[in-house]
């Protein structure tokens, strides 16, 4: 019997598992013959109603510049539950559009100083609704869904608001 996540993908249950994953003579065995393969559908590009999952301050891998790591997550719709992420940098080439985006998000923030990893670790983005326009994009190759925008959740992230005439949701 398969199980299943709240997205949808299948994953062996306990019988199965115990068969696919196991100690043999003292050392872990596995064997992935049956294990279906994880496959991502693309999310069609669109507007849709999100909210922020999680926000996690860090450092960039490629620049070391400051940045935050948002993980957003769809909240309705066909692709509901489904998660991406977005990076918000604070290096002095992005500050422009990390400035736009959060005028989008969190507008009380742009006109005082603020400690990026004290709103993170406090959960200060945690569940903020939003929208976000995801295209596809290329990554090591494949056609991949990307958020290419964060906007406001007007009427509260309502489908079908004046600000997103035809969106998807």
């Amino acid at each position: 019997m398969v199980a299943k996540t709240e997205s949808g993908f299948e994953f062996p249950d306990e019988k199965e598992y115990a068969g696919m994953v196991f100690e043999q003579d003292g050392d872990l065995t596995v064997n992935l013959a049956d294990v279906k393969e994880l496959k991502f559908e693309n999310i069609p590009k669109g507007t849709y109603s999100a909210q922020v999952e999680s926000a996690e301050y860090g450092m960039s891998q490629s620049s070391g510049s400051p940045m935050i790591k948002f993980v957003m997550a769809i909240t309705e719709g066909e692709y509901a539950g489904r998660k991406l992420p977005s990076w918000l940098s604070f290096s002095a080439k992005a500050l422009p559009g990390t400035k736009a985006t959060l005028m989008r998000l969190a507008p009380e923030l742009v006109s005082k100083e603020f400690k990026p990893s004290k709103l993170c670790d406090d959960g200060y983005f945690t569940n903020k609704p939003c929208r976000i326009r995801i295209d596809l994009g290329e990554y090591q190759g494949e056609k991949r869904s990307q958020i290419q925008g964060i906007f406001p959740a007007v009427n509260g992230g309502a489908a079908g608001d004046a600000f997103f005439p035809g969106a998807k949701t």
